[in-house]
């Protein structure tokens, strides 16, 4: 069990998740690394002029990437795929092993701030506050709110209910579909 963290200047620390310990520290020179997602022991890294770079988990090494049209902002790995949020306010997909990305879904968030996984669906949140559902079939969305200054979230595996982080102070609000 590893945890992978990424510093402003995108080194990637990786830490023991049972203990917190210091287990290696990798420099790949990709710059800053706004997103990660891990799936099937592979790690990838979205980088803000917009490559997705696959790296072998145990020595940080480029095993390949695929480039974008904007810059990454969020990504995650579901279904075999990996869908990527991108600074121009799109979604992203590919296959999780080869392959190109082909648009999905919107021109329709501001800076997308974070994305997961919730009953099969994408839940997103951008700089301005706006929560999505996207269903993953299709890039359809299903619904959206505003829920203020929003930065993170979280959601519960196989439910619809989701965890925000506002910047107001930390406040925490849960939110259920």
């Amino acid at each position: 069990q590893r945890l992978f963290v990424a510093d402003e200047l995108g080194a990637l620390y990786v830490y023991d998740v049972d203990d917190g310990t210091l287990l290696d520290v990798f420099a790949p020179g990709l710059g800053p690394i706004p997103a990660m997602a891990t799936a099937r022991g592979s790690l990838f890294v979205g980088t803000q002029d917009g490559r997705v770079v696959r790296l072998d988990p145990a020595t940080g090494a480029n095993t390949g990437e695929r480039v974008l049209p904007a810059g990454v902002r969020a990504m995650v790995v579901f279904g075999g795929k990996i869908v990527v949020a991108t600074a121009d306010g799109a979604f992203y997909r590919a296959s999780f092993e080869v392959g190109q990305f082909s648009y999905f879904t919107c021109f329709c968030f501001f800076n997308v701030q974070d994305m997961v996984i919730a009953d099969g669906g994408l839940v997103v949140v951008d700089e301005s506050g706006l929560v999505g559902l996207v269903r993953y079939v299709d890039g359809q969305i299903l619904s959206a709110f505003s829920a203020g200054s929003t930065n993170s979230m979280a959601a519960l595996e196989g439910e619809l209910q989701f965890y925000y982080a506002t910047g107001l102070g930390g406040l925490i609000t849960r939110f259920d579909a």
